[in-house]
């Protein structure tokens, strides 16, 4: 959200990422239920975008160990200030960037400048 100046634009971003959040276990449902124990169950279940819904599903089927729900959470929690961290810069960046839109090979350089 803060690398977008409408309303329109945001509901188009937070489309695609709930998209990317939803998908994997969707698709990958079959996969939880034959094999929750399975290398692609187990990096959904870690991956913080697609962990809340994996692992609501391997909880559903009593299929999630305890170092896997704490490990989770653990990943969850240190994303927060990495995704804080790096909203707060592209949000500076607009700010300082009236009128323009940044661009994909501008964020980049926000990011890492």
């Amino acid at each position: 959200g803060a690398a977008v100046s409408a309303e329109q634009e945001s509901r188009q971003i937070a489309g695609v990422l709930t998209m990317i959040a939803i998908l994997p276990p969707s698709w990958g449902f079959a996969l939880f239920i034959t094999s929750p124990h399975s290398l692609p169950v187990i990096a959904m279940s870690l991956f913080p975008l697609t962990s809340p819904l994996s692992m609501m599903i391997l909880l559903g089927l009593g299929e999630a160990a305890a170092w896997q729900i704490v490990a989770s959470l653990l990943f969850l929690f240190l994303t927060i200030p990495a995704v804080l961290w790096i909203s707060a810069r592209v949000y500076r960046a607009g700010m300082l960037m009236t009128g323009q839109r940044p661009g994909l090979k501008t964020l980049i350089a926000i990011l890492w400048g």
